[in-house]
């Protein structure tokens, strides 16, 4: 796990020892803190607050929400080659996908806008390599309602390969929510 999450793996030193771990009440959960407590990194010279008020939350909870399961996952099976990846804070504007020679690119960036917290502006790039017999000329892309980004294109099952020129594809977008399929 410290391989897959080094951030997660500090975290969770720290949050062991933290005093608010060390009582617990009757329902497993610590008490009220008597005075705000909050979890934090340090990254440099810098430290950066890490779920505030969230101390009580139990480690497996911590670890879904560092490195949760619907973050991403990307699935080959024998017919089809599918990503899913969650960007629930963008819409299909802010999201671009190109496919180029056997990868996908998929970039995402909105300006700055308010939420509870304050302003925001978020933007990641993430590429994946294709299977070399994947149909890149049936290739699609979806957004959920839940803001799961479905990447699917089915494989080909002759030994044909199809061609790589560089192509934009659509995102589309799904009324429904979907969510990954757990492992």
């Amino acid at each position: 796990m410290s391989s897959a999450c080094p951030r997660l793996a500090k975290l969770l030193a720290s949050l062991l020892r933290c005093p608010a771990k060390a009582k617990r009440t009757g329902n497993g959960r610590p008490p009220p803190p008597t005075q705000p407590q909050a979890s934090s990194l340090s990254h440099g010279s810098r430290v950066m607050p890490v779920c505030p008020g969230d101390s009580h939350r139990p480690p497996k909870a911590l670890l879904h929400l560092v490195c949760g399961r619907r973050g991403r996952q990307v699935r080959s099976d024998r017919d089809k080659f599918v990503i899913f990846l969650d960007v629930k804070h963008f819409s299909p504007e802010d999201l671009t996908v190109k496919v180029q020679d056997d990868f996908v690119e998929i970039h995402g960036k909105h300006n700055e806008r308010q939420d509870d917290h304050g302003y925001i502006s978020r933007e990641f790039h993430r590429r994946y390599r294709l299977p070399s017999n994947v149909d890149q000329s049936a290739l699609s892309c979806s957004l959920s309602a839940d803001g799961m980004l479905t990447f699917c294109g089915p494989k080909i099952q002759t030994g044909l390969d199809a061609t790589h020129a560089e192509r934009a594809i659509p995102v589309s977008r799904e009324e429904k929510p979907t969510s990954a399929p757990s492992s």
